[in-house]
């Protein structure tokens, strides 16, 4: 009898085992929410990182953007300047040269005709003249000249 005792009792123990571990398992199931519940704040802070991280990156990209736009003014001004350099014009007149740079070889030509030109008639004396005491103190040794000033 005594091993027919200890064999249910060895039946009874994993029946038991199983209780205990089943019996375990919802234990086990609580005591991983907590663990989740901590790990939320910690995946929030990681997405708030994420996310401080995305705007910086945003940022980033425009202003690697605006440099590039920067890149482009620079490089334009500076073909441009070549172009009216070598057509021997001076470089002010790079400001005139507009839109694509295939078209600015006709534009080139239209400056090198519109400062090739002299003008029709020549320039009148009295707009070049300066007025100013120079001038009076000429008019006073004229008019010495002919007898008429003191």
């Amino acid at each position: 009898m005594a091993d027919t005792l200890t064999e249910p009792s060895e039946t009874t123990d994993p029946t038991t085992e199983e209780a205990e571990a089943t019996a375990a398992t919802p234990a086990e199931e609580p005591a991983a929410e907590p663990e989740e519940s901590t790990e939320e704040p910690e995946t929030q802070d990681e997405t708030n990182a994420l996310d401080a991280l995305q705007e910086r990156l945003a940022a980033l990209e425009a202003a690697i953007a605006g440099k590039d736009e920067e890149i482009k003014a620079l490089r334009d001004t500076a073909a441009k300047n070549a172009a009216i350099r070598d057509a021997g014009l001076p470089s002010k007149y790079s400001q005139f040269l507009h839109g694509d740079e295939s078209t600015w070889g006709d534009q080139v030509k239209d400056l090198l005709e519109l400062t090739a030109k002299t003008p029709a008639r020549p320039r009148d004396p009295a707009v070049d003249a300066q007025v100013g005491s120079d001038s009076e103190d000429r008019e006073t040794a004229i008019l010495r000249m002919f007898g008429l000033a003191e």
